[in-house]
């Protein structure tokens, strides 16, 4: 028992079996091949090169599924860590330099150090119980929390999924404002591949089976689809080339008085934006099949996982709705899902490197939407809409 407290994972795997291997190491293979494109994204949104995301897809996620609460719950990096990141950067100066004009090795350690510090701050956090707090979270809340992401992971996608031209600008509004201004700008072969992507993944789900990869097949052929049509000459754009290799071992600069007052700030406001989005997503994660939650141990993941990004050249995360959902749309059973999914992250880069740097942008686009679309829950919305006041209140606030 006194085992099963500092290592959560033992009691999955004293009862795991092969069914739960078999369904568990099929959504990681369905995942993976996404995360490892929107890590990319979510790093170059956060002012560094598209490795630094590609290692946080690796041990970090590893750590923080074997220590969490929520077995659906899956770490990473995200959109909302990544715009506190290149805020940070651009902001905050040491010696007199912004971190954001400083040459990129430099850079990084400062990086990786903000993530060590978050790491510890959340794991501090955690033992102080804080994570207890998740209990008081609203029905309401959730239901309002898990509809806004879907609506701010859709609206992130729509430029992706028309093709439409320029900087990808942040916000829910501004996003739909540009689809409609460039709206006559379409590319018509992006949109192709969006809805078949989209087409392919609800029909081989309903026709086939739930637990056919679907999503992974659809993205296969909708590679093909655009290696068969030349889709690139014709301004689709694909993921691009993808570094294969092994994660290498880091350290943070070497802390004075001076630098950890310089970087306590951004790595505490990291640390609480990435507790409340994962408490909140972790929660929801366990409700949807009844599972218990421990906010407490959940925020001690999430802070192993950031450490162990500090240590190995990854940029901070935290529990990710985009690589959650799929693994309950896609029937894993344990925390496994996720685990096998940063075991997968490395071999993929080396075996499937050439057919990832090919998949057009458009299908994953069509991926995300669909993700995005399935996360809405009507009637929980309707319901929260009628019960009382304050519900109805909390919901559209």
């Amino acid at each position: 028992m006194r085992a099963a407290r500092f290592f959560p994972f033992l009691e999955t795997l004293r009862t795991y079996t092969t069914r739960d291997f078999r369904a568990d190491f099929m959504a990681a293979l369905t995942v993976t091949p996404m995360a490892i494109p929107q890590a990319m994204a979510y790093a170059m949104m956060a002012g560094v090169h598209p490795q630094y995301g590609i290692y946080a897809c690796m041990l970090p996620v590893i750590v923080a599924a074997l220590w969490g609460s929520a077995r659906y719950l899956a770490a990473g990096p995200t959109n909302a860590i990544s715009m506190v990141l290149f805020s940070t950067m651009a902001t905050v100066s040491v010696g007199g330099a912004l971190l954001s004009s400083l040459p990129e090795e430099a850079r990084m350690t400062y990086v990786f150090g903000l993530a060590l510090l978050c790491g510890l701050i959340q794991v501090g956090m955690g033992l102080a119980r804080l994570g207890d707090l998740a209990n008081y979270i609203s029905h309401s809340v959730m239901v309002a929390f898990a509809t806004g992401m879907a609506f701010l992971i859709a609206g992130s996608q729509i430029k992706a999924a028309l093709g439409l031209p320029g900087a990808q600008p942040a916000g829910f509004f501004p996003q739909i404002w540009l689809a409609m201004r460039q709206l006559d700008q379409t590319n018509c072969w992006s949109l192709l591949l969006a809805l078949q992507t989209i087409f392919l993944i609800l029909v081989f789900s309903r026709c086939i089976s739930r637990r056919f990869p679907s999503t992974l097949v659809a993205l296969a052929i909708a590679t093909l689809t655009a290696m068969t049509l030349d889709a690139q000459s014709k301004g689709v754009t694909l993921v691009g080339a993808i570094p294969s290799i092994v994660p290498p071992l880091s350290l943070p600069p070497a802390l004075s008085l001076g630098l950890f007052k310089d970087l306590f700030m951004p790595a505490l406001a990291i640390a609480l934006l990435g507790a409340v989005q994962s408490l909140a997503i972790g929660k929801q994660m366990a409700a949807i099949k009844g599972d218990s939650f421990s906010g407490s141990q959940e925020l001690i993941a999430q802070g192993l996982g950031n450490i162990t990004a500090g240590l190995t050249s990854g940029i901070p995360g935290c529990g990710s709705f985009t690589r959650s959902a799929p693994m309950v749309t896609l029937g894993a059973h344990t925390r496994m899902g996720s685990v096998f999914s940063g075991l997968l992250a490395l071999p993929m880069l080396f075996v499937l490197a050439p057919m990832i740097s090919r998949l057009p942008m458009p299908a994953l686009a069509g991926v995300l939407l669909l993700i995005a679309a399935q996360s809405i829950d009507p009637r929980a919305i309707r319901l929260c809409l009628v019960a009382t006041r304050v519900d109805r209140a909390v919901l559209l606030l």
